[in-house]
């Protein structure tokens, strides 16, 4: 959906980073879908999709999320609000992952 934003960076992927590296193979700037109470409220991310068609990102809280709280940032924003993602920066194309608070392991799947 938002291919004209992505670009391979050079960086390595993976839960094995440094503050200096970008985990994934996406650029910082790319566009991903999120809701109000992640980024503004700063819920926790309990479950994250990867599309198996665009390769989208979409990060959500446990909140049940209406239209009208959607939104569209950088992965970077996501990325600052919880680095615990970066776990998740070699989520293969059509998988999502889920964990039931921060801390926990996430628990990977493919999606339906």
């Amino acid at each position: 959906m938002f291919g004209w934003f992505k670009k391979k960076s050079p960086q390595p992927a993976g839960p094995d980073f440094s503050m200096n590296e970008w985990p994934f193979e996406d650029v910082e700037n790319v566009a991903v879908f999120t809701t109000r109470q992640v980024v503004k409220d700063r819920e926790p991310i309990v479950a994250v999709f990867h599309g198996a068609e665009d390769g989208a990102w979409q990060f959500h809280s446990a909140h049940h999320a209406t239209m009208a709280d959607l939104m569209i940032v950088s992965l970077r924003e996501v990325f600052d609000v919880d680095p615990s993602i970066a776990a998740l920066a070699d989520l293969p194309l059509g998988w999502e992952a889920s964990r039931l608070a921060p801390g926990q392991r996430w628990q990977r799947q493919a999606s339906e």
